[in-house]
């Protein structure tokens, strides 16, 4: 999961909320 999506800092490909929701949960 942490290597399909890349952190918002990083480029943001995917929505930015979207990443953003996803990572809080998984906790970074």
């Amino acid at each position: 999961m942490l290597s399909g999506h890349k952190s918002p800092l990083g480029g943001g490909k995917v929505q930015p909320v979207s990443s953003t929701l996803i990572w809080g949960q998984v906790g970074k």
